[in-house]
């Protein structure tokens, strides 16, 4: 069987390399956020994000107390951690993803609105 050698397309890989996507949501704050191709809904708010924050903004009005610690399991471009910084800032946070750009994307979205100091983002499948 013959091994068919893959070609790349040097100048499109390079123009992947530095694509982002700016996203601007008015859930998240007025600051606009970054994400990058790789990462799960880079170019938008996806729809089961949007109907998770809908959920998190109802559970607040609930809530006698803020909480103190929050995790972020599968953080993505991290839409829910800038919702969590946003909306406690008060609050720990842990935000974890096993895309490594992911990971990126979210502690620079979190540096974007101020919450980067209190805000732990890492590398993890979630097991360790």
């Amino acid at each position: 069987i013959g091994v068919r050698r893959a070609t790349v397309n040097q100048a499109l890989a390079r123009t992947w390399i530095h694509a982002s996507s700016t996203i601007v949501e008015p859930r998240l704050g007025d600051v606009p956020l970054e994400a990058r191709p790789g990462v799960f809904s880079w170019r938008a708010l996806d729809d089961g994000t949007r109907v998770l924050l809908d959920v998190l903004d109802e559970r607040i009005a609930t809530r006698t107390t803020p909480p103190r610690k929050v995790l972020d399991l599968g953080c993505g471009w991290g839409p829910v951690s800038v919702w969590v910084a946003r909306t406690f800032p008060q609050a720990r946070l842990l935000a974890i993803d096993t895309n490594h750009l992911a990971v990126a994307c979210t502690r620079g979205n979190l540096a974007k609105v101020g919450a980067g100091t209190r805000a732990m983002v890492v590398p993890s499948a979630g097991l360790d």
